[in-house]
Order: C-alpha cells, then sequence, then structure tokens
C-alpha cells in the first residue's frame, strides 16, 4: 500500500477487567494492535501492545494511563 492509502486498516483486541472502589470504577488491562501494513502510514502499530488503566468518579469524569510498547 502507498503511504497515505486510505484502505490501509489497522484492528486491536483488548481485556480488561473493572472493579468498584466505592462511587468509583477503575479499569485494567490490556490491547494488542496489528495491521498488515509494512511501509503506510499505520505501520508502527504493527505488534504494538498497550497496558492501560483508567478511573471514573460518581460524576462520570475520567482519566487513565496506557503505556505502549513495541
Amino acid at each position: 500500500m502507498a503511504k497515505g492509502d486510505p484502505s490501509e486498516t489497522a484492528t486491536w483486541t483488548g481485556q480488561g477487567i473493572a472493579h468498584y472502589l466505592g462511587q468509583k470504577r477503575r479499569e485494567v488491562g490490556s490491547v494488542f494492535r496489528r495491521t498488515s501494513s509494512t511501509t503506510g502510514k499505520f505501520a508502527f502499530l504493527n505488534n504494538m501492545v498497550g497496558v492501560f488503566e483508567y478511573e471514573t468518579d460518581e460524576m462520570g469524569n475520567s482519566n487513565g494511563k496506557i503505556w505502549e510498547w513495541r
């Protein structure tokens, strides 16, 4: 695929677990990304793994982090 090709796609698979701590919801998990692109704009996503942590309070406010590795 040529760089910038609009037909380029990437997929991801994720798993997570949520815990309730009082009125807060905390989620932790992982995301695995892949693409068939080797030279296009999504090529950097191939075989990338991310670990995430999010927290949401009773008002719907949320914050989180994701750490990614290749």
